[in-house]
């Protein structure tokens, strides 16, 4: 026992002496997250680590001027300043306006429906609002429908482009009038068909004008998968069909889909809703770059200003920020990031040079000696994104200190007990951070990362910063075991 005890020693003091040589500062780490770095087979020089007490220097900073991909800790940036500008309450509205005249029951004329960015609107709302149209007595429509979704220019990007998985909800891309996320939702029961087979039904929502999903899927003996995120199907604008059987030995599930085309959904949901509501239409469901010159006998209609019908209200700020933060929502992040130009900056339309702008101009306006991050995707979803480790702990210092620090805080997952720091509790049962720590957490295939606050046991209020980047440590235990080690040390402080 007593040499089983002295070879760890000496084999942790050889890794360390290896260490200490090669990387100049791993000796000034705390020796808990010294010796987690050494025993997780990782370059050292991928690791870096800040932990700062509120208003004082840094206690420990390793590789802290390295820039670092933070992957969605990221997400911190854009939803404190959307706070910090917009305030906790504000609220997006969607609305819905007529331009032409009402005579008896018929409007003549067209129905405008004007997008505002909501980062969470639901199907069923803007059904909501399209029904309005119907309770204000308007039966009929002679006219169009117009979808004004511009004030989000040239946001669109391909799905498939940043991992090849372009149907997981992950990858949608936003909109100015997006709906569910940009995701179709999947529901798979299984059941026997009439000739005793068992097969899989499929029913998917919402309702979608001229899209076909598969109705039933044929099973057979193959076990199955343990992961099942990636399902056999092949979704495009019109269909969703299934290219191989499912496992009979599967259980009933529930996916999102992200769906290929965030106008093409808009297009068929609102002309699916509104065929429900007014069945004898015949007009146009359109975009207004789709708008055609009026007929000479019709020019009297665009004569008229739009008249406000009605509205929905968004769920505010602070309600939208902890979704982001606390389960890492990414098209989300990037509906606020993007209204941020509109509501901040008032400008009449937002796209991602105009957002970076923004961002970066608030940080050098708040944060004068600090480097502003380098984006090119407000959710962290990139690998081209950037930001030095004293950087975020010099943000993360400066919005503890801010008015509506608390609303911000309680966004971040509390680590062991919420959101994405849940799971702390069954990697470390035992860490002190439990129920003492405020975290936003990141990872991409080869990024771990964490970003926040920890309450120490002194009392004392500490920033903390830890990013890795190496090939595929997102799937490394090892290695985010050293961000776990960095908060429950943090905690005993």
């Amino acid at each position: 026992m007593f040499f089983l005890k002295f070879y760890k020693k000496y084999l942790f003091g050889m890794m360390l002496f290896v260490c200490q040589n090669s990387f100049a500062d791993i000796a000034n780490l705390p020796v808990p997250i010294a010796e987690r770095i050494a025993t997780a087979n990782l370059d050292p020089n991928a690791v870096s680590i800040v932990i700062r007490p509120i208003g004082e220097p840094s206690l420990v900073s390793f590789n802290a001027n390295t820039p670092r991909m933070p992957a969605s800790t990221q997400k911190v940036i854009p939803t404190f300043i959307a706070l910090e500008t917009l305030g906790k309450d504000f609220i997006w509205q969607t609305k819905l306006y007529q331009q032409g005249f009402v005579w008896k029951d018929t409007l003549y004329g067209n129905i405008i429906i004007k997008a505002s960015g909501d980062p969470k609107l639901g199907a069923e709302r803007l059904a909501d609002l399209l029904k309005m149209v119907k309770n204000l007595g308007i039966n009929h429509v002679d006219g169009d429908v117009v979808i004004d979704n511009r004030l989000f220019h040239n946001v669109q990007f391909d799905n498939q482009a940043f991992d090849n998985k372009g149907l997981r909800p992950y990858n949608a891309s936003p909109n100015g009038l997006l709906l569910n996320f940009g995701t179709i939702n999947i529901q798979l029961k299984k059941q026997q068909n009439a000739d005793k087979q068992t097969v899989f039904a499929v029913q998917s929502s919402p309702n979608l004008s001229q899209f076909s999903p598969q109705n039933f899927v044929n099973t057979d003996k193959k076990p199955c998968p343990s992961n099942q995120k990636d399902l056999p199907i092949d979704l495009s604008v019109d269909t969703l069909t299934f290219h191989e059987n499912l496992s009979d030995k599967c259980q009933d599930g529930e996916y999102w889909l992200s769906y290929p085309n965030a106008d093409e959904y808009i297009y068929r949901f609102v002309s699916a809703e509104w065929q429900k509501i007014m069945p004898d239409f015949t007009g146009k469901i359109i975009f207004p770059e789709h708008i055609t010159p009026p007929k000479k006998w019709q020019f009297w209609r665009y004569k008229f200003a739009p008249k406000l019908l009605g509205y929905i209200n968004s769920a505010p700020l602070d309600e939208q920020i902890r979704d982001i933060n606390h389960y890492s929502n990414n098209v989300m992040t990037e509906q606020v990031a993007l209204s941020l130009p509109i509501y901040a900056d008032k400008q009449a339309v937002s796209d991602y040079p105009k957002t970076f702008d923004f961002i970066k101009n608030w940080w050098q306006k708040n944060l004068k000696t600090s480097t502003p991050p380098t984006i090119s995707r407000a959710s962290g979803l990139c690998r081209d994104c950037l930001i030095l480790p004293n950087s975020m702990a010099d943000f993360l210092g400066f919005a503890f200190v801010h008015k509506d620090f608390d609303t911000f805080k309680q966004s971040l997952s509390v680590a062991g007990e919420t959101g994405t720091m849940k799971d702390l509790r069954y990697r470390q049962k035992s860490n002190s951070a439990i129920g003492k720590a405020w975290i936003k957490t990141g990872t991409l295939e080869n990024v771990t990362s964490m970003a926040g606050y920890v309450q120490g046991d002194s009392g004392r209020w500490y920033v903390v910063v830890g990013m890795i980047n190496s090939p595929k440590v997102m799937y490394d235990p090892k290695a985010k075991a050293i961000l776990d080690e960095m908060l429950d040390w943090t905690a005993k402080q």
